[in-house]
C-alpha cells in the first residue's frame, strides 16, 4: 500500500495518451506471456489448465479496454477521477 500511495503521486500527473500507452504494453505482455502466466495460476490455484488461460486472455482484454475507454470519455468531454467509473464513488488508488 505504501508503493502505491507512493506511485499514485507520480500516475496522477501522468498524461491520458501516456496511461493508455502503458497499459497497452502491459496488456501485449499478457498476450506474450499467456501460455507461462496461466500455468503459474494454474499450479497456484489447482485450477484445470484451461481456465487461467481464458483469465489471462479476459485480463488483457480488460486492461485494452480501460486504455480505450480513457480516449472516448476525453472525447465526450467527460474524465474520471481516480479509477471511479460512472456510478461509482471510489476514488482510490488508481495504478
Amino acid at each position: 500500500m505504501e508503493a502505491a500511495k507512493t506511485s499514485q503521486k507520480a500516475w496522477v500527473k501522468t498524461p491520458l495518451w501516456k496511461r493508455a500507452e502503458l497499459l497497452h504494453k502491459a496488456a501485449a505482455n499478457l498476450k506474450e506471456h499467456k501460455a507461462p502466466i496461466a500455468e503459474r495460476l494454474a499450479k497456484e490455484i489447482a485450477k484445470p489448465a484451461k481456465d487461467p488461460v481464458t483469465e489471462v486472455v479476459r485480463s488483457r482484454n480488460f486492461v485494452s479496454y480501460c486504455a480505450e475507454e480513457g480516449f472516448r470519455l476525453l472525447g465526450l468531454g467527460t474524465l474520471l477521477t481516480s479509477d471511479s467509473f460512472p456510478r461509482n464513488e471510489r476514488s482510490k488508488y488508481c495504478l
